[in-house]
């Protein structure tokens, strides 16, 4: 809805449901967002968490934040 609606770029979106949205749940949150373009989003408020993808045949992981 805060793409469609508010014209959010995916990324932002992300970011407010993280920061705004989810702010009340307690323990750590992470989810991977992929839009209908096939931009990938990946947000957490851990410490860490594992995650990763590929993209014409090359691959992404990472644990940490960068």
């Amino acid at each position: 809805c805060l793409m469609q609606y508010k014209k959010y770029s995916l990324r932002k979106a992300c970011q407010v449901l993280l920061q705004q949205e989810l702010k009340e749940v307690k323990g750590d949150i992470g989810f991977i967002a992929v839009d209908a373009r096939g931009n990938i989003c990946m947000e957490f408020n851990a410490e860490r968490m594992h995650r990763g993808y590929m993209v014409e045949g090359k691959t992404f992981t990472a644990v940490y934040q960068k």
